[in-house]
């Protein structure tokens, strides 16, 4: 799966970044500070990319004959004790519209490991650390108006997701709430506590079909006693009008079935403008269906849907 820092905010600027040594930020739209040859022992790691294996096979060529003018890369440090390595970007032919691949190449002494392989606009080296090795976050635009990245952690062996961020461009957490009517945070105890998010539905529709600028919080509990943390804010930007959601979530992923459940923080950023009262959709491949307003249903019996610009569900609640 891929969720990419952002294409958006690589387009806000008019000159590529300058660094003060080392280059740590990459971009599909400049080229390379301090490019370096990629080798034939970084072509040996980069040969076990799927995309690359793709390419070879669509193009017929064999993978110690990778072309020189698919790649352009840049040493990195890795961490802190001098592991270093290279950023590689496939340009060329691997490079699609706004977004191409970047493979990070651990250096081994005797060749390199790919240690991530992904699809971005932009990536950056962190100055956090794990396991000795720095972060790493890879980002692009995920469609018209908003952005989203992944931020990696080394496990150990190869970088792996930690996090996921999503954000509606322009999207900001009010800082005066001067005027604004709020409730202390809803906070639901247990999974079966429906009672908690049934107050909650009520007030914040209530606030929102009368058009009150509010902020409240509500923390939830999904069916597996995961905590889920809403933000909502009347926004008071003029331009980004509706309702700003700051959403603190987590998901489990599984690799394989030989491997271990790894915990992936998602973190959102949204602007809602509407809400709805809905049944919750059935899998993640159906959207909500929607109650009609003159509907009498309690609160127990539906959730919210926040929908933005596009009419895309953001969330339920």
């Amino acid at each position: 799966m891929f969720l990419c820092a952002s294409l958006a905010r690589a387009n806000a600027q008019s000159n590529p970044p300058e660094h003060h040594g080392e280059q740590t930020s990459f971009s599909v739209e400049f080229d390379f500070e301090h490019p370096v040859p990629v080798n034939q022992a970084a072509k040996e790691a980069l040969a076990a990319s799927p995309r690359i294996v793709h390419e070879l096979k669509q193009k017929h060529v064999q993978p110690k004959d990778l072309p020189d003018e698919w790649f352009t890369a840049s040493r990195v440090h890795l961490g802190a004790d001098g592991q270093s390595g290279l950023v590689v970007m496939g340009v060329d032919g691997l490079l699609s519209a706004n977004i191409t691949s970047f493979w990070v190449l651990r250096s081994t002494g005797k060749g390199y490991d790919l240690v991530l392989d992904t699809l971005a606009a932009d990536l950056a080296i962190l100055k956090t650390e794990t396991n000795g090795f720095r972060g790493i976050e890879a980002s692009a635009s995920t469609s018209v108006g908003s952005w989203a990245s992944n931020i990696f952690q080394f496990d150990g062996q190869r970088y792996q997701v930690n996090k996921q961020i999503e954000q509606t461009t322009g999207a900001k957490v009010p800082t005066n709430l001067t005027g604004y009517e709020t409730h202390p945070p809803f906070v639901q105890h247990a999974p079966d506590d429906s009672s908690t998010l049934a107050d909650a539905r009520t007030w914040i529709w209530q606030h929102w079909k009368s058009r009150k600028r509010f902020y409240v919080t509500v923390e939830a509990q999904n069916d597996e006693g995961e905590p889920a943390t809403y933000q909502l804010y009347t926004s008071d930007d003029p331009n980004n009008e509706g309702l700003v959601m700051k959403v603190h979530t987590s998901h489990w992923v599984q690799d394989s079935p030989s491997k271990a459940r790894r915990k992936v923080i998602d973190e959102d950023l949204w602007i809602a403008v509407d809400v709805k009262k809905v049944h919750p959709a059935v899998d993640e491949n159906h959207d909500p269906q929607v109650i009609l307003d003159q509907t009498d249903v309690a609160a127990s019996a539906y959730c919210l849907g926040f929908l933005d610009f596009r009419g895309v569900w953001l969330a339920t609640l």
